[in-house]
């Protein structure tokens, strides 16, 4: 049986508004779970990274301050799985850090390892 998953990803720009839009849209679309990415910007981004000016949607801000600025919380996140539940669509992330595998665990039992943490030991 065949299972479709819809790639959220971070591009809800830390916006439930628009999160929600995308899940309501996938479930429309057939899709079966919605996938999102959760990390934690102090663990995942490197010191190198985090002071660097760059250009976002909202201004320019550092690095670290644009990746936290589109990170959900714990309460957005049980609201969206809560959201998902409603329209029978399952919501899960991947998680790139311990931080982020502790607060998913509390709400699905499924995730994707990070694509970027391959070889991370």
């Amino acid at each position: 049986m065949v299972k479709i998953i819809s790639e959220i990803g971070i591009n809800h720009n830390g916006s439930m508004d628009i999160c929600k839009k995308m899940i309501l849209l996938s479930k429309v679309a057939g899709a079966d779970y919605v996938k999102i990415q959760k990390r934690n910007p102090d663990v995942c981004i490197p010191e190198d990274q985090k002071n660097k000016m760059r250009k976002t949607p909202w201004g320019t801000m550092t690095y670290l301050e644009y990746k936290k600025h589109i990170e959900f919380n714990e309460e957005q996140i049980k609201e969206l799985v809560d959201f998902s539940n409603e329209l029978n669509i399952t919501f899960f992330a991947s998680v790139w850090d311990l931080d982020s595998v502790k607060i998913m665990s509390k709400y699905t039992k499924i995730a994707k390892i990070g694509s970027a943490s391959i070889n991370d030991l």
